[in-house]
């Protein structure tokens, strides 16, 4: 396991709960200067992601996604990061989601969205995991919005109206990982996010 919560199971019911606004937001929780460590990492990611298989992937289909992206494990180096998000998602959790919660099971993915190729990720979910299931998505979105054009993140709610993330340095999102969603294509400059999945057991 890549990284243990400390603190576990503020959820009352193991249900999977209806929440009408299926997300939560956090700015200004990293500095500057941690954000510049990120995306400068972001930014060196050269490996095309692949679809369907979890950390490791299965294969790469351009039609359904067109990212390079990196994986930032957990280590001396990086602990800092893992330890300082982890910190604010039980926070959240408790006060919005109250599901059961273990850890982290994978590395944070780093990713690196480009205009040359109009980077995107089709609507897809996030409930594949490793060990237990992923139940929380989180993206730290690491550029500056006049960096690049597109790349929106949205959201699909149960109503089917896209709910479009607004682009701000540094905003963190959360949102169960059965919300369908997207990275719409980069067509100019290039966008850098963080993504990291909290996992727990399988709801019941």
């Amino acid at each position: 396991m890549e990284f243990e919560f400390q603190q576990h199971a503020y959820e009352h019911s193991t249900k999977q709960p209806i929440i009408e606004t299926p997300w939560v937001y956090w700015e200004n929780y990293f500095s500057d200067s941690e954000l510049d460590i990120l995306q400068n990492l972001a930014k060196l990611s050269v490996k095309s992601a692949k679809v369907g298989g979890g950390c490791n992937g299965s294969r790469v289909n351009s039609d359904i996604r067109r990212t390079l992206i990196s994986w930032l494990h957990n280590n001396n180096e990086n602990n800092w990061v893992y330890k300082k998000l982890s910190d604010l998602i039980i926070d959240l959790n408790k006060q919005y989601f109250n599901f059961i919660i273990t850890g982290f099971n994978e590395p944070m993915q780093l990713a690196n969205y480009t205009a040359d190729v109009e980077g995107t990720y089709n609507w897809h979910m996030d409930r594949v995991g490793i060990g237990s299931i992923r139940k929380l998505s989180v993206v730290i979105q690491l550029s500056h919005p006049h960096e690049y054009d597109g790349g929106e993140l949205q959201l699909m709610p149960l109503d089917n109206n896209p709910i479009v993330i607004e682009k701000k340095r540094g905003m963190i999102v959360i949102f169960p990982s059965w919300v369908i969603h997207r990275v719409t294509p980069v067509t100019y400059g290039t966008r850098q996010s963080l993504v990291q999945w909290v996992n727990g057991p399988e709801f019941v």
